[in-house]
C-alpha cells in the first residue's frame, strides 16, 4: 500500500509539473508572437487557406530572415501569394506585408541568386513595426498581462496540487507530506522563475527597442533641422544684391 502512495504521489508530482510548464511554454510563446524582432516562431499559429484547405507555413512557403527586422518568405507556388499575406494579416496586423521581386526586396539573403543573377522568385517581405510610444506602451502593458494570466494559472495548480498530495499521503508520516510539499513547493518556485525570467527579458527587449526609436528620431530630426538650416541659408546667399550693382 504504501509503495502504491509513493507512486500515485509520484504521478502527481509529473503532472503538476507538466501542467506548470505547458503554462510557461505558453506565455514565452505569447511574447514570441508579441513581435520585438522578425521571429519566425511567430508565423507558427497563421494557417493558410488554399483550396478551402488549412495548411501551415513551412508548407506553402520558405522563410529567410536578413536582418532582425524583416522575414521574408518565398512561396513555392505565385498562387499561394495572396493566401499567405491575407493569413499573415489575420494573425499580425501589425506587420507591414509587401509582394515584390526577389531583386527589388532590397535585402541579402542566404537563398538569394548570386550576385549579378536575376532573382525573379516571388517574395513576400514582413517587415517588423516600429517600436514607438504608444507600442511600447501597448507592450510593457500586454507583458504584464500575460505574466498574471499565468501566474493566476499556475497558482491554481499548485494548491489544487497540494490538496491532491494531501489526500494521497491521508495518515501518513508528517516527514513523508512535507518531503512531498517541499517536492511540489520546489516545481512552483522553479516554474514561476521561468516565468519571472520570460516577462523580465521580453519587458528589456522592448524598452531596448523603444531607446533605439527615440535615438533614430533624435538623429532624424537633428538632420532635418541641418537640412532646413542650410536651405535657408542658401536662400539668404542667393537673395543678396552686390552693392556694386546698386551703384553701377
Amino acid at each position: 500500500i504504501q509503495d502504491k502512495m509513493k507512486n500515485k504521489v509520484r504521478l502527481l508530482l509529473s503532472e503538476v509539473q507538466q501542467k506548470m510548464s505547458g503554462y510557461a511554454v505558453f506565455l514565452n510563446y505569447r511574447y514570441l508572437n508579441f513581435c520585438v524582432k522578425a521571429e519566425p516562431v511567430s508565423l507558427l499559429s497563421v494557417n493558410i487557406v488554399i483550396n478551402d484547405e488549412e495548411r501551415n507555413i513551412e508548407d506553402v512557403a520558405s522563410v529567410d530572415l536578413p536582418n532582425t527586422n524583416h522575414i521574408l518568405l518565398y512561396p513555392y507556388e505565385n498562387s499561394f501569394m495572396f493566401p499567405i499575406c491575407k493569413g499573415i494579416n489575420q494573425v499580425h496586423p501589425e506587420f507591414k506585408i509587401e509582394r515584390k521581386r526577389g531583386n527589388d526586396a532590397g535585402l541579402q539573403t542566404e537563398g538569394g541568386s548570386n550576385e549579378g543573377e536575376e532573382d525573379e522568385r516571388q517574395v513576400i517581405v514582413c517587415t517588423m513595426p516600429e517600436m514607438n510610444k504608444d507600442r511600447h506602451d501597448a507592450g510593457l502593458d500586454f507583458v504584464d498581462a500575460a505574466f498574471h494570466e499565468a501566474k493566476g494559472k499556475i497558482e491554481f495548480t499548485h494548491k489544487s496540487y497540494s490538496v491532491k498530495i494531501a489526500d494521497a499521503l491521508k495518515g501518513e508520516k508528517a516527514e513523508e507530506i512535507d518531503e512531498a510539499t517541499n517536492e511540489l513547493d520546489d516545481i512552483h518556485k522553479q516554474i514561476m522563475e521561468m516565468c519571472e525570467g520570460y516577462r523580465n527579458n521580453k519587458a528589456k527587449e522592448i524598452e531596448e527597442a523603444y531607446q533605439y526609436y527615440l535615438q533614430e528620431q533624435e538623429k532624424k530630426m537633428k538632420t532635418e533641422q541641418e537640412t532646413h538650416t542650410a536651405h535657408n541659408q542658401e536662400a539668404g546667399h542667393s537673395m543678396q544684391i552686390p552693392k556694386s550693382s546698386i551703384f553701377s
